[in-house]
């Protein structure tokens, strides 16, 4: 029922699944609410339906995850971005609060596997022992980080400067 109601969108597809993945009790109300949502969703407004769908995904992430996905509207659409590169720039930024054991690396590393768990963040390339080397997002994600953003005042300054600078490299 939850595919139905996606209208085929293969990205909204993906996305939803993953948001259900990661739910904690996996309960059936759980799966009933998402796919009530997204009926309600696709009943309404034709031309932002699909946004509004991703945006369930991003409303479902766990706070601590919700600032580095909004991050990731500042890099340019279709960017190869350095997953080692990013995940300083999290731990920089202060987004990333590690547990006693763990270091702040690590804490980022989960951080980024989560949210590639979720579909929010795809892989492009791994190294040859298979770490991921970079990562991308998908423009409708990143359109969704745009507008979460702007929404939360989050990084308003780096968000218009990276909507006006064509060639940010990190």
């Amino acid at each position: 029922m939850i595919a139905q109601n996606c209208k085929g969108l293969p990205l909204a597809i993906v996305v939803i699944g993953g948001l259900l993945s990661r739910a904690h009790d996996k309960k059936q109300e759980d799966w009933e609410h998402v796919a009530s949502h997204v009926n309600s969703v696709i009943m309404r407004n034709e031309g932002d339906e699909f946004m509004e769908i991703l945006s369930l995904s991003y409303n479902y992430l766990p706070h601590h995850l919700k600032a580095c996905f909004l991050y990731m509207g500042v890099f340019p659409e279709d960017k190869e971005i350095s997953v080692s590169q990013l995940l300083k720039l999290w731990v920089a930024e202060g987004f990333v609060k590690p547990p006693t054991p763990k270091s702040f690396e690590e804490v980022a590393k989960d951080y980024f596997n989560d949210l590639t768990g979720r579909n929010l963040i795809q892989v492009q390339r791994r190294n040859r022992n298979g770490r991921v080397k970079t990562c991308i997002i998908h423009d409708m994600l990143r359109e969704l980080c745009i507008k979460e953003a702007r929404d939360e005042k989050f990084l308003q300054r780096s968000l218009q400067q990276s909507l006006t600078i064509s060639s940010y490299e990190v």
